[in-house]
């Protein structure tokens, strides 16, 4: 009977245990849960703090633009600094692309390259369009590679290379070939044999979506003029179309007679005269006249006149495919040649007739038969002289 008491007493201890266990657990899992849902709240109303900042070290080669131009400025040849030299005009009184009127007189210009420590530094001139003049790049920084005796400074065209000769004399005839490049350039016959000459004469005269356009002509820029390398030449041809100034470049390389067209302008005239072959060109040329003796030969002033326009073959060519150009767009009928003397004695107008529907039109020269100098005297005339010479200094 005791026995089984004493089981009755240990079986109730053991379930009270058991609850009390049981109830401890509940309360302790009801607390965690209670913790973890406060600090998911406390978290969500937190302001994320801001990263801190990163502190990037300055670059040391920003802002260096007047640092630059003083360093070109101050480096000396021969006993005086480029600044001097450039600022007393030694390369305008010696170079024909400085020297001709209308261009600017000049200012110092410098920009870094890109994220590097060198800076490109010009003595920048303007004429018109284009933006021109000696340029040197700049080492900044003391650890750079740095050419002998440079101290940084390095000439990077042929009108900087001219300022770091002792004598600037020497080797002007590299600096000064005008004639030379755009004779190289405006000869160039195409695949279908056009000159280039006659293609500029195409675009120019040839289009019609301008209301107003002016030729403002050739200008000629040195680029590489030594002459144990390739001699390069950059040309620009400019005109004023609808009062915005324009122009098409080329860079020539004169040592070998080849050049490339840099600009969409210049692309689209080198496909025009890719477009039309010499053998469909309108022929100027009168066939009753002997061209094959010299001008100078003929006794006939009247004839010695034409014969000394239509000796410049690029200009008749150029001419015969302006009108064939025209001739596919309108109706238009070639008249030959006219000659009409005037109040100068052996001074003659000379013209190139042709009908477009029924007006009756000319491309015509007053032409020197003693000289053999011909000045236009119409639009068409003045474009075509504009475009196969270098243009007449400009009075602005």
């Amino acid at each position: 009977m005791r026995t089984a008491q004493l089981q009755q007493i240990a079986i109730g201890v053991g379930v009270s245990v058991l609850v009390l266990t049981l109830g401890l657990g509940i309360a302790i899992f009801a607390q965690k849960n209670r913790r973890a849902a406060l600090y998911e709240h406390w978290l969500a109303n937190q302001v994320n703090a801001p990263p801190p900042p990163v502190v990037e070290a300055p670059d040391p080669f920003d802002g260096l633009e007047d640092t630059a131009i003083a360093q070109v400025r101050a480096h000396v040849i021969a006993g005086t600094t480029l600044g001097a030299r450039v600022e007393a005009g030694e390369l305008t009184n010696r170079v024909d692309a400085l020297s001709r009127e209308g261009v600017s007189s000049g200012d110092w210009v410098s920009r870094r390259l890109e994220d590097y420590s060198v800076y490109e530094v010009s003595f920048e001139h303007t004429f018109h369009s284009v933006k021109f003049g000696p340029r040197w790049y700049v080492q900044m920084s003391a650890e750079g590679p740095r050419p002998d005796s440079s101290n940084g400074v390095v000439p990077v065209n042929g009108l900087s290379r001219q300022l770091h000769r002792t004598d600037l004399d020497e080797g002007l005839r590299y600096l000064n070939r005008e004639a030379e490049v755009l004779q190289a350039l405006t000869e160039h016959r195409f695949d279908g044999g056009l000159r280039l000459a006659a293609a500029l004469l195409m675009f120019f005269e040839g289009r019609t979506d301008a209301e107003e356009r002016s030729i403002l002509g050739w200008h000629v820029v040195p680029e590489a003029t030594d002459p144990e390398a390739p001699l390069e030449y950059r040309a620009y041809f400019q005109w004023e179309e609808d009062g915005q100034v324009a122009d098409a470049w080329w860079e020539v390389n004169l040592t070998n007679r080849d050049f490339r067209a840099k600009d969409l302008q210049a692309n689209e005239i080198m496909s025009l005269g890719g477009e039309v072959a010499l053998a469909d060109v309108l022929d100027l040329l009168p066939r009753t006249l002997d061209l094959t003796q010299p001008p100078e030969a003929e006794d006939d002033p009247r004839r010695r006149a034409l014969r000394y326009l239509l000796a410049n073959d690029r200009l008749v060519e150029a001419v015969g495919a302006l009108l064939t150009l025209r001739g596919q767009e309108e109706d238009l009928e070639y008249g030959g040649w006219e000659l009409n003397v005037t109040s100068e004695r052996h001074v003659y107008d000379v013209g190139c007739r042709f009908t477009v529907g029924s007006e009756e039109n000319r491309v015509t020269w007053r032409v020197d038969a003693n000289t053999g100098v011909a000045t236009p005297t119409n639009e068409i005339a003045r474009t075509a002289q504009l475009t196969l010479e270098i243009a007449p200094p400009t009075t602005e």
